[in-house]
């Protein structure tokens, strides 16, 4: 209803026809006749500037024109009844004339009217604490700049909180989804114009997949050697958390919980200490724990290991705290680890003479001090070097381990003897071998009888591991002929 005042300080009668026309009668309906009652001087004195407004469930109706106004006919103003009717989203506004023989009044009102639905639908998927950006079209078809205020719902969405579209424009709104676990979030986006107040609503729907490492880590190290490596980690939430920390290699421990406030990143300090040489990958986790449940454990050893020997899919996931309002139960950080483990100095060093084409052998003194059976896993660094792969020592028990060792080339050779216990740190030799060209061997006297000729067959032994092609050649062709296909050379199999 529109509230219509008096404002004439003629003389009149008691009430005023005044009659009525609309710019807009397709979707404006207002009564052809008005009565408006008159006032006195003294009464409209006690009058207040004031707008009117009305609305409807379909739109909001604004007055542009600032006109007296009381709540009482006796004042001088009366209720009409304006029905809006709107087909479709969209402004829509309407001058209302009203004419009178003593004067003529100019309204001008507006409809605004939003979508009953959204305008589109979003949909993101991406693994947690990994930001997806998506550029979201504003299309500005009228000749004036819109100020849209953006108000979005749901967690984990982000943008700018204002985007201004020049007439005839389109401009791109970056939303941005970034989820810290996983989840499935449902929200809007909503852009109020504050130009014509028209919104603009979309439905979007974020999905949080299991998170990607949050970086990859990789520390050089030495066996039997601690190494110490600081990670900075987060904590994304506005709740304080402690982290409950496992990883699935054996050879790194730290404290087994650390506490960060929110909002805050804070260095752990994890220890390596490799059994063996070599590369070793893995994962460290920090999944949240609930305090009730950290004070209700012993307070653990920070010196002692931590490491669960599970597969990354396999870790425990992480709990927020019970009496939080969030909920954070899909949380998790991790990080790949990638251990270089160098070997340590070897226990000691052994020096050979040898002769290629020949063996020979190599004795290590081998002694289990413990009181267990211990298992022993055995590399040899060259194919030339043969012995046993695997022992096995009783208590107390002491052993020769023996080595074969078979050049087949000549010079200078630095060479690996490593055990591995099943539990317990590498040792190793180290072999300095030299290998020198290998002897004459001198054939039988061959006799034969003038015209005739004798033949005789060389035996050819290779003790070395590999297949060895020998080039044939003969100093007295003239005297001595080798009865073999020259077109191919000379193979001999290895240990044949």
């Amino acid at each position: 209803s529109l509230m219509l005042f008096n404002m004439s300080r003629l003389k009149k009668p008691k009430s005023i026809l005044y009659r009525t026309e609309l710019s807009l009668p397709e979707h404006f309906d207002i009564p052809r006749k008005i009565y408006i009652p008159q006032i006195s001087e003294t009464q409209a004195k006690l009058t207040q500037p004031k707008g009117f407004k009305t609305s409807d469930t379909t739109g909001e109706l604004r007055s542009q024109m600032q006109t007296p106004s009381s709540q009482a006919a006796a004042d001088g103003c009366v209720s009409v009844p304006l029905r809006f009717a709107p087909l479709s989203p969209g402004r829509y506004p309407c001058k209302i004339l009203l004419t009178s023989r003593y004067d003529v009044r100019l309204y001008c009102v507006e409809g605004v009217v939003n979508e009953e639905y959204p305008e589109a639908k979003f949909e993101f998927q991406t693994p947690a604490f990994e930001p997806l950006v998506q550029n979201i079209p504003i299309n500005n078809k009228t000749k004036t700049e819109w100020k849209c205020q953006v108000n979005i719902e749901g967690e984990w969405f982000y943008g700018p909180p204002i985007l201004y579209v020049g007439p005839g424009e389109t401009v791109q709104y970056p939303l941005t989804f970034k989820p810290i676990l996983e989840c499935e979030i449902m929200g809007k986006l909503i852009l109020q114009n504050e130009v014509d107040g028209m919104e603009h609503i979309f439905d979007i729907k974020g999905i949080g997949k299991k998170p990607l490492a949050l970086e990859h880590i990789s520390v050089d190290c030495e066996v039997g050697n601690v190494t110490n490596k600081s990670i900075m980690v987060p904590n994304y939430t506005r709740t304080i958390i402690t982290f409950k920390v496992s990883s699935d290699l054996s050879i790194v421990w730290g404290n087994p919980y650390i506490t960060i406030d929110p909002d805050n990143s804070v260095p752990y300090i994890l220890h390596v200490c490799p059994w063996k040489r070599g590369v070793f990958k893995g994962i460290i986790s920090f999944s949240v724990k609930s305090r009730d449940d950290v004070e209700s454990q012993e307070e653990p050893d920070t010196d002692q290991e931590f490491s669960i020997q599970k597969s990354p899919s396999e870790l425990s996931p992480i709990f927020l705290e019970e009496d939080s309002d969030d909920n954070f139960s899909n949380l998790r950080i991790w990080y790949h680890l990638e251990i270089h483990s160098s070997p340590g100095p070897p226990l000691s060093t052994i020096e050979m003479q040898c002769i290629a084409l020949e063996t020979v052998c190599i004795e290590i003194s081998i002694s289990n001090p413990k009181e267990k059976i211990i298992h022993i896993d055995v590399k040899l660094t060259n194919d030339a070097l043969s012995g046993l792969q695997e022992l096995t020592l009783n208590p107390l028990e002491c052993v020769n381990y023996i080595v074969w060792y078979s050049p087949a080339t000549t010079g200078y050779k630095e060479e690996s003897i490593i055990f591995q216990p099943e539990m317990g740190e590498e040792f190793w030799y180290l072999l300095k071998l030299t290998t020198e060209l290998p002897k004459t061997n001198t054939i039988p006297e061959i006799q034969c009888d003038l015209g005739k000729y004798v033949i005789q067959t060389i035996p050819l032994y290779n003790p070395t591991h590999e297949t060895l092609e020998l080039q044939v050649t003969n100093s007295n062709p003239e005297n001595f002929v080798l009865e073999i296909d020259r077109r191919s050379p000379v193979s001999t199999f290895r240990k044949s």
